[in-house]
């Protein structure tokens, strides 16, 4: 309620969207748990940047296939978060 942010959608190739709703929850959980910010801020910003990661990753699969992790980590630093 206190923050707005919003992110472009990664360049990816564009192969399935089977599960990329249930991958960005995913993402989005793993970085809220595994964050390491100690204000909801930042960590609400971390749990964005893994959820739009998660999911771009998973939309490059083929078929029913999600993500892969190391694919994961390869676009964390690609997602770009701005304050609107």
């Amino acid at each position: 309620r206190h923050h707005q942010w919003r992110a472009r959608a990664l360049p990816v190739p564009v192969r399935s969207t089977i599960g990329a709703g249930d991958s960005f929850l995913g993402g989005w959980l793993h970085g809220w748990t595994h964050s390491a910010c100690t204000d909801d801020a930042n960590r609400l910003q971390e749990a964005f940047r893994w959820a739009m990661a998660t999911a771009a990753s998973a939309v490059s699969s083929y078929g029913t296939a999600l993500c892969e992790p190391s694919h994961v980590q390869s676009l964390l630093a690609d997602v770009v978060i701005e304050a609107l």
